[in-house]
């Protein structure tokens, strides 16, 4: 399924287009689930066409939120995805059984590796993209430390009792 909207001859425009995308670098990233939609995937070598959701998750950096979509194709194979995704938002439990509830997803936090991937454009140029590597668990987040916190810490001097301070 395409993404957009088809227009009438007549219809209003507004969006010029410009810099919509921000790519971040590989890593650890909090993150917050903005939205979903739900959609077709067309088919491939080892999953037919079936249902998919794309949701829109929004990570925490220090450029502030950045938008990453993540698809997840409804089929069996993939099943440990949907799992490790619920389980990062706390709506599920290892080996607990749940029901997909998307809508409930929406407005939750987690923890993800992020990743950095190159790919072909359908006109031959190289692009780069940012992925989700990894869900993490809420007890295995990597102390759920923010890109941001950690771009603090760095710019933070540690000041300790014995320091000569002017004050």
């Amino acid at each position: 399924m395409a993404e957009g909207y088809a227009f009438d001859y007549e219809d209003e425009i507004q969006d010029d287009g410009g810099n919509g995308f921000t790519l971040v670098e590989a890593g650890d990233y909090g993150f917050t689930v903005k939205s979903f939609e739900r959609g077709q995937f067309p088919g491939g070598k080892k999953i037919p066409a079936c249902k998919k959701v794309t949701v829109t998750l929004e990570l925490n950096t220090d450029q502030g939120g950045v938008p990453v979509k993540e698809d997840f194709i409804l089929w069996s194979t993939m099943e440990w995805k949907l799992s490790g995704f619920f389980r990062a938002i706390g709506m599920k439990k290892h080996g607990e059984k749940i029901r997909l509830d998307w809508q409930g997803a929406v407005g939750r936090t987690g923890a993800a590796r992020i990743g950095v991937r190159d790919w072909v454009g359908n006109d031959g140029q190289t692009r780069r993209s940012n992925e989700v590597e990894k869900f993490y668990d809420p007890d295995d987040a990597p102390k759920a430390q923010t890109y941001v916190e950690k771009r603090r810490e760095e710019a933070v001097p540690t000041i300790n009792d014995d320091d000569d301070l002017p004050f």
